[in-house]
């Protein structure tokens, strides 16, 4: 399986509205609030495609640090999920 797109800020907003009932407002407060204490990327972007040397393990093998993300991280790495 391939792995989903990443959401850009439309389908973020579309999602959280249909799925949960969310509010723009506060779905992007959550965003932010996941973006400042880094589990993700900036929200705030429209792109959804990447260069094809782009690989995306090089961006979380930093994160593995013994931490309960880290190990989550280490995981999806280990079973090739990324």
């Amino acid at each position: 399986l391939d792995p989903p797109l990443p959401l850009n800020t439309v389908a973020l907003l579309q999602l959280a509205s249909l799925r949960l009932g969310f509010s723009p407002a506060k779905t992007m407060a959550i965003a932010e609030r996941l973006y400042t204490r880094g589990y993700i990327s900036y929200p705030r972007t429209e792109t959804s495609r990447f260069p094809p040397s782009f690989d995306p393990s090089d961006l979380l093998r930093p994160l593995v640090d013994g931490s309960r993300l880290g190990r989550f991280v280490e995981k999806m790495l280990e079973e090739g999920c990324v």
